[in-house]
């Protein structure tokens, strides 16, 4: 999933916390996806965090929080596509 703007995110957790909306009336709401706004739902239940406290957070925390890096994507994966290039 690419990562989309933390305004969105933002909007999407403050309307299922603000006003307790399903997936379907967020989407209705927001004009995203069934499939963004569940997903950004269920990325954000994966922190271990409430809905209150991620939305306290700055976007940059929040972005981390949201989309995590994920190591096989990280530097390693860099670090090996760099070796194959200095071949």
């Amino acid at each position: 999933m690419r990562m989309i703007e933390m305004s969105i995110v933002r909007q999407i957790l403050k309307l299922k916390v603000n006003l307790n909306l399903s997936t379907r009336e967020i989407t209705s709401s927001i004009n995203r996806s069934k499939s963004t706004v569940a997903n950004i739902l269920k990325r954000a239940e994966q922190t271990g965090l409430t809905f209150e406290e991620l939305l306290a957070l700055k976007d940059r925390i929040l972005a981390a929080k949201i989309f995590p890096p994920n190591p096989e994507k990280g530097s390693v994966q860099n670090f090996v596509l760099l070796a194959r290039h200095l071949r």
